[in-house]
Protein backbone atom coordinates (compact mmCIF):
# COMPACT_ATOMS: atom_id res chain seq x y z
CA UNK A 1 0.00 0.00 0.00
CA UNK A 2 1.06 3.61 0.72
CA UNK A 3 3.77 2.60 3.36
CA UNK A 4 5.39 0.34 0.53
CA UNK A 5 5.53 3.42 -1.47
CA UNK A 6 6.82 5.58 0.53
CA UNK A 7 9.43 3.30 1.82
CA UNK A 8 10.43 3.20 -1.77
CA UNK A 9 10.59 6.62 -2.07
CA UNK A 10 12.72 6.83 0.79
CA UNK A 11 14.99 4.11 -0.77
CA UNK A 12 15.23 6.11 -4.18
CA UNK A 13 16.47 8.94 -2.15
CA UNK A 14 18.79 7.53 -0.30
CA UNK A 15 20.59 5.44 -2.61
CA UNK A 16 20.73 8.75 -5.01
CA UNK A 17 22.32 10.95 -2.01
CA UNK A 18 24.82 7.98 -1.35
CA UNK A 19 25.67 7.42 -5.20
CA UNK A 20 26.40 11.26 -5.28
CA UNK A 21 24.11 11.64 -8.20
CA UNK A 22 22.29 14.18 -5.57
CA UNK A 23 25.50 15.62 -4.12
CA UNK A 24 25.26 19.75 -3.62
CA UNK A 25 21.57 19.91 -3.83
CA UNK A 26 18.72 20.07 -1.26
CA UNK A 27 15.45 18.51 -1.19
CA UNK A 28 12.27 19.98 -0.02
CA UNK A 29 9.58 17.92 1.13
CA UNK A 30 6.01 19.27 0.71
CA UNK A 31 2.42 18.70 1.23
CA UNK A 32 -0.55 18.59 4.04
CA UNK A 33 -0.48 18.23 7.32
CA UNK A 34 0.01 14.68 8.63
CA UNK A 35 1.13 13.13 5.49
CA UNK A 36 4.14 11.54 6.70
CA UNK A 37 6.45 14.11 5.21
CA UNK A 38 8.58 14.57 8.74
CA UNK A 39 8.48 11.08 9.20
CA UNK A 40 10.05 10.41 5.68
CA UNK A 41 12.24 13.32 6.26
CA UNK A 42 13.63 11.76 9.81
CA UNK A 43 13.47 8.14 8.09
CA UNK A 44 16.11 9.28 5.58
CA UNK A 45 18.41 11.15 7.72
CA UNK A 46 18.63 8.24 9.92
CA UNK A 47 19.56 6.37 6.75
CA UNK A 48 22.00 8.93 5.73
CA UNK A 49 23.93 9.81 8.93
CA UNK A 50 25.30 12.71 10.80
CA UNK A 51 27.59 13.69 7.61
CA UNK A 52 24.63 14.67 5.83
CA UNK A 53 22.96 17.97 6.98
CA UNK A 54 18.92 17.86 8.24
CA UNK A 55 17.01 20.40 9.14
CA UNK A 56 13.63 20.26 9.74
CA UNK A 57 11.36 23.41 9.83
CA UNK A 58 7.26 23.96 9.34
CA UNK A 59 5.48 25.53 7.47
CA UNK A 60 4.60 28.23 10.03
CA UNK A 61 7.93 29.86 9.55
CA UNK A 62 7.65 30.25 6.45
CA UNK A 63 4.34 31.86 6.46
CA UNK A 64 3.85 33.62 9.06
CA UNK A 65 7.10 36.19 9.07
CA UNK A 66 7.31 39.36 7.31
CA UNK A 67 10.69 38.11 5.62
CA UNK A 68 10.05 36.82 1.75
CA UNK A 69 9.67 32.93 1.80
CA UNK A 70 12.73 32.77 -0.57
CA UNK A 71 14.93 34.40 2.53
CA UNK A 72 12.82 32.27 4.97
CA UNK A 73 14.11 29.28 2.95
CA UNK A 74 17.75 30.63 1.87
CA UNK A 75 18.06 30.66 5.87
CA UNK A 76 17.48 27.25 6.36
CA UNK A 77 19.72 26.24 3.66
CA UNK A 78 22.62 28.47 4.75
CA UNK A 79 21.87 26.70 8.34
CA UNK A 80 22.86 23.27 6.84
CA UNK A 81 25.35 24.09 5.11
CA UNK A 82 26.58 25.68 8.71
CA UNK A 83 25.78 22.78 10.38
CA UNK A 84 28.00 20.70 8.10
CA UNK A 85 30.93 22.98 7.95
CA UNK A 86 31.09 22.69 11.99
CA UNK A 87 31.14 19.15 11.92
CA UNK A 88 34.07 18.78 9.05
Amino acid sequence: GTQSYYRQACGVVVDLIKSKKFSGRALLLAGAPGTGKTALALAISQELGSKVPFCPMVGSEVYSTEVKKTEVLAEVFRRAIGKRCDKT
